[in-house]
């Protein structure tokens, strides 16, 4: 079986992309966040490698909310882990 989501991330912008309090997409960064968003982008695509490695099963999904808006929501085990809003 495997682990906590949480156990496979590393810093706080990880654990946020796994408790909601982040977007997978990215674009919540703000300020200097967003100047450094590749970087950010590197550790969302480091996530999912430790996340797959840790026999979890791992989706990311595009689809659109109720109000038309566009969502990219990460999945673990079939459970929506990134905010959706």
């Amino acid at each position: 079986m495997p682990c906590d989501p949480t156990s496979c991330a590393r810093g706080s912008y990880q654990r946020s992309l796994l408790t909601g309090a982040a977007r997978w997409s990215g674009s919540d960064l703000t300020g200097k966040a967003r100047h450094w968003s590749s970087g950010y982008a590197r550790s969302r695509a480091s996530l999912l490698v430790r996340l797959k490695a840790a026999g979890h099963a791992v989706e990311v999904r595009d689809y659109k909310n109720d109000n038309k808006r566009m969502m990219r929501v990460l999945f673990v085990d079939g459970v929506p882990m990134s905010a959706q809003s």
